[in-house]
């Protein structure tokens, strides 16, 4: 089976996730870092504030990737408290890059309850329901991470079954790999 490979924002910017970790890898960090300081520069002039802030968590994700983590949590906290009184949606999908952020710096029990938060906003939100799959995934990773692995089976089955739904392969093999990992009885490492 052909590995697991996601393009963030063209060329340049593509990763994989590790089998192993479950993290999200970047092809070409070096690539990756320079992408993602260009965007956030651009996040820094941009006239709209939600937009920048959109840029900037793009960028912070991208850095993250690219094994800069700690530089990406403070990104994603800046465009975090731009977005707080905007629109949902850029707020949730910043909420679980930095659920993907704080697994990376392992804090697994931060990454726990910023997934909770984030799955409780889609699910008391109609207009974000096409994002369920995605918050329920980083939410059954967060789990596993801290050890709660029934609980991770659970909401990464969730996952699954609304992915395989959506159809989009990537996704279901991202979660089946999730899935896999937690029966295996892997912790996910940071």
């Amino acid at each position: 089976m052909p590995p697991l490979v996601f393009t963030i924002a063209g060329p340049g910017t593509e990763y994989g996730i590790d089998p192993v970790s479950l993290r999200a890898v970047a092809l070409d960090p070096t690539t990756m870092r320079v992408i993602a300081m260009d965007l956030a520069r651009c996040g820094e002039e941009g006239e709209d504030a939600g937009d920048a802030a959109s840029k900037k968590s793009m960028a912070a994700f991208m850095l993250a990737t690219a094994g800069a983590a700690a530089s990406a949590e403070c990104l994603l906290r800046d465009a975090l408290r731009t977005q707080a009184n905007g629109p949902a949606r850029p707020l949730v999908v910043s909420r679980l890059r930095l659920v993907q952020v704080l697994q990376e710096l392992d804090r697994p029990a931060e990454a726990v309850s910023e997934a909770t938060a984030a799955l409780a906003a889609v699910r008391s939100t109609p207009a974000l329901a096409d994002l369920e799959d995605f918050a329920l995934h980083h939410t059954g990773k967060a789990l596993l991470q801290a050890g709660d692995k029934a609980h991770a089976l659970q909401v990464l089955g969730e996952a699954l079954r609304l992915r395989q739904h959506k159809g989009d392969e990537l996704l279901i093999r991202s979660s089946e790999m999730a899935i896999s990992a937690a029966m295996q009885g892997r912790q996910v490492d940071p």
